[in-house]
């Protein structure tokens, strides 16, 4: 297992945060998470090479707003 923590910036608190794991350009798994201004952690048993955060308006209609700028810190 691997936990990472992602810090986010210029995010307000409350938003829903989607974080899409990719291993060859496929998608391994995603975490969905709200955001409360601090670190968001998650733990994952995948290998992967590249993530993507994104913000999302519904998770409904599954429709992004836009990509946050982020840092992973192992």
């Amino acid at each position: 297992n691997s936990t990472y923590s992602v810090e986010l910036f210029d995010l307000d608190s409350g938003c829903t945060v989607i974080f899409a794991t990719y291993q060859n350009d496929r998608l391994v798994e995603f975490h969905p998470a709200i955001y409360s201004g601090n670190k968001i952690p998650f733990t994952t048993t995948k290998q992967f090479d590249t993530i993507k955060v994104m913000v999302w308006s519904n998770l409904n209609t599954l429709k992004p707003l836009c990509e946050v700028n982020s840092t992973i810190i192992e």
